[in-house]
């Protein structure tokens, strides 16, 4: 059993994240099997908080990729990924976190409204050939006129593109 403030390797890491990403109750069962051996699910969570996950492109999330895609490479295997995308109703609410206020529409830009986001859209890709997905970015919208949509998808694009991030296909869930 793991002592508190326990090192773990990265590997370690990146597997307990992803391993409860695709499934708490698997997770849970490996932890309980194997004496412990894989953190907590609080220090998941805390390990979480520390990403940036402000609106706009994860660039954690894009590293992420670029490594999974490095891995892949070493083995002589391409990864190609769809682009999937969709709006999701959120709760409006405000609230203070570090003395900023939260919850307005936001961009991604830096610029945020004094309108409440009553929606989140947010871009994942998916690994097509292989079982890797992770979200890659998110905004906070009241709500969007489609060439205002376009534009962040153009940018998404063109960002996975210079990041030699092979999109295939777009899929919207509208």
């Amino acid at each position: 059993m793991k002592k508190r403030n326990a090192s773990y390797t990265q590997e370690l890491k990146t597997f307990a994240v992803t391993l409860h990403f695709h499934s708490p109750a698997a997770y849970k069962y490996v932890r309980s099997s194997f004496l412990k051996c894989l953190p907590h699910e609080t220090t998941l969570r805390r390990w979480m908080r520390n990403l940036n996950n402000e609106p706009g492109i994860c660039e954690q999330a894009i590293q992420e990729v670029r490594n999974q895609i490095y891995q892949a490479k070493k083995i002589n295997k391409e990864l190609i990924f769809n682009l999937v995308f969709d709006e999701m109703s959120i709760r409006k609410k405000i609230e203070f976190v570090n003395g900023e206020a939260v919850g307005f529409v936001d961009l991604g830009n830096g610029v945020t409204s004094q309108t409440e986001a009553s929606q989140a859209l947010v871009f994942m890709i998916v690994n097509i050939n292989g079982n890797f997905k992770i979200p890659i970015a998110y905004y906070l919208i009241a709500s969007l006129m489609a060439q205002e949509k376009v534009t962040i998808l153009s940018e998404i694009l063109r960002y996975l593109h210079e990041n030699e991030i092979d999109v295939r296909s777009v899929i919207s869930f509208y």
